[in-house]
Order: C-alpha cells, then structure tokens, then sequence
C-alpha cells in the first residue's frame, strides 16, 4: 500500500536490503576473521590472514567436503599418487615472479637476483626452513623464480623483509611480475612470436596478457612492427585491472577490450582498398571456471567445493572455445586452458571443440 511504500523508502539500508543490492555487508571486525585486500601485481585478492590460516594443516579442513573432492578425483590420479596429491592440494602455495623482459634491464634485475637473494641460507620461521628463492628449471633464460614461502609469510617475515621491499619495488617499476608458476605456462605453449597478431579472449587480471606482450614486442621493438595484443573481458570492473597491469610495460600495440568472449565481434581491416576480416595468428582461451586448482591459494574454498559448478559451466566453455577456433588464422594455434582438474571443463571441452 502507498503508506507502506513511503515507509519502506524512509527506513535505513539494512544488511538484507544491502544483500540485495548486490553488495554484502562489511564483516564486523569482532565477530569475523580479519580480512585484507591488496594489489600486487596487478591481481586483486582476498587474503585470510587470521590464526586460522597461520596453522593451516591438511587436518583442519572439512572432511565432508574432502571425501566429497576424493570421491571425485580419486579414478582420475594414480593410485600411488592419490595421497601425495591431495596432501599437496592442501599445502600453501609458493611465491613466484618472472622477469619481464625487456633487454638490458632484463639481465640487471637477473643480476640483482643472483647476487643478493639466490644464495640466502634458508631460513627457518616456526622450526620449519624454507629454501631461498631459486630459478624454476623449466622456464627459459632463468626469468622465472619461486621460493616455497607463502605470500602471507613473505609479508609478514622479518628475515625476509629486505627481500619482500625489493620485489614490491620491481614490481611497481615494471622489472618484475608476481605471478603463479602455473599462470605462466599457457603463454609459453601458445608459442608467440614477434610481429604476430594475438587474442587473450578473457585476459584479466593481466599477467598472461604482460607475457603475451614480451613476446610480440620483444625489448620495447615497437618501431615499425606489426604485432598487436588484444587484451579482451567480460567485466569491465577486471578490465581497470588489466589496464594497471599492462601499462606498466609501455607497450602502444595493446587494445584492452570489453566483450563477451564467446560473442567477441569480428573485426575488419582495410588492406590494398579490400575490407577483409582481422584473424589472428594466436589465440588464448583461458576461460572461467569452478576454479578448484586454485585450493592451495584459496583454501576457504574447501568448505564451499562441490563438482555441480563444472556442469554448469561447461557450455559457456564450449562457445567461447568455439569462437576463439573461428577468429584463428589458418596455420595459428589456440590455447584452451582453465584453474580447474576437473573433466567437464577440460578434456570434454576439447573433446568438443575437435568434434
């Protein structure tokens, strides 16, 4: 009724009334783990840096949700490798970076890193030691490193401290960018060459695209080339945080984009008076999904897991690996690739595609 509805305009926004919305209400700090927001390299995250994450053991996870993920994953691992995998599901990720490259400052900040932290004693926080950082043998030139310190150790270590200063700088300067060994695989299988024409069809936060980037345009070749990057997603939101992240490499040659991915338009170039469309020659799909290879960085998600997301999202997959295979230049190469183990978004996605 009229008087009702006057009355419900004048009340206070209430915690329901902010859920609906759209935004949850703020946590109270005395009855919530305290959270932290921060940007580092461009990734914004939510880090739990409460007690609870401090003593995070395999032991303190829900054990309905466990025997649910083995249930699951067990016929898909060997047998001989079933407890290794999980108990490492369960273990703090490590803290990895890679250089970028750009020439001489590439070989300085390889320098700096041989020399001042690459032959560190270990150190020990809490009785157990920890390796210093150390190159990881299977990416190229030695441009990437890891250390087997959390993130939220690295922060908070005070024998760390000098090192920790030092990667937050490079990272800011550009010399630098934090990102997990995993997240830098697909860019090296997709094989970039200098002068090519490249599509990230869903590139936020960004540290694939800035690989991407290093690649087509190699020591800040800008004069006169013809390779291009095309920084492409859905959520206009992430795509502020894919500008942060790639303009820290100065590139002109980058196109940040705002697209459904899986009805990303097709673009036309003029070329000897002929309109012709644009295809591009690499193609990188790495698209949403449930996300459950990401446990090890976001453990809270145990107590949320479930195998139903896959199923849901394995259509949306599908379409926007279908539109990637569309836009590729005969001769190109596409790259399908997901933070997820599961089957629905993986193999049967191919499986799909090649049909």
């Amino acid at each position: 009724r009229p008087e009702h509805a006057n009355q419900n305009q004048a009340m206070p926004r209430t915690k329901k009334a902010a859920f609906h919305r759209g935004r949850q209400p703020k946590p109270k700090s005395d009855d919530q783990p305290q959270q932290r927001t921060e940007e580092e390299g461009g990734e914004k995250r939510q880090q739990q840096v409460g007690e609870k994450w401090k003593s995070y053991k395999f032991e303190d996870l829900p054990k309905e949700r466990v025997r649910a993920f083995s249930a699951f994953y067990k016929p898909l691992v060997p047998e001989a490798e079933w407890d290794c995998f999980l108990r490492t599901m369960a273990t703090p990720l490590p803290s990895t970076f890679r250089i970028t490259e750009s020439g001489s400052q590439t070989e300085r900040t390889r320098a700096e890193i041989e020399t001042r932290f690459a032959n560190q004693p270990p150190v020990v926080i809490d009785g157990k030691e920890y390796s210093p950082v150390q190159p990881l043998p299977w990416f190229p030139n030695r441009l990437a490193w890891a250390t087997t310190i959390s993130r939220p150790m690295l922060r908070k270590c005070p024998q760390l401290r000098a090192f920790h200063e030092w990667l937050s700088n490079a990272t800011a300067a550009g010399q630098v960018s934090r990102q997990e060994s995993v997240s830098m695989i697909p860019p090296m299988l997709l094989d970039v060459r200098p002068g090519q024409r490249v599509l990230d069809m869903c590139a936020a936060p960004g540290s694939k695209t800035a690989q991407l980037i290093e690649k087509v345009l190699p020591n800040n070749d800008f004069a006169g080339s013809n390779g291009c990057v095309i920084g492409n997603d859905s959520d206009l939101r992430r795509c502020h945080t894919l500008v942060h992240q790639v303009q820290r490499l100065r590139c002109p040659n980058v196109v940040i984009t705002n697209h459904m991915a899986q009805c990303f338009p097709s673009v036309y170039v003029t070329i000897d008076g002929k309109k012709e469309q644009l295809y591009y020659d690499r193609i990188l799909c790495d698209v949403p999904c449930s996300g459950d290879g990401t446990l090890r960085k976001a453990p809270d998600a145990w107590w949320t897991w479930s195998p139903l997301p896959s199923v849901g999202l394995h259509p949306i997959q599908c379409q926007i690996a279908q539109r990637g295979a569309r836009l590729l230049a005969p001769g190109g190469r596409m790259v399908y690739s997901t933070c997820t183990l599961s089957p629905f978004e993986d193999e049967a996605v191919v499986a799909t595609i090649l049909r």
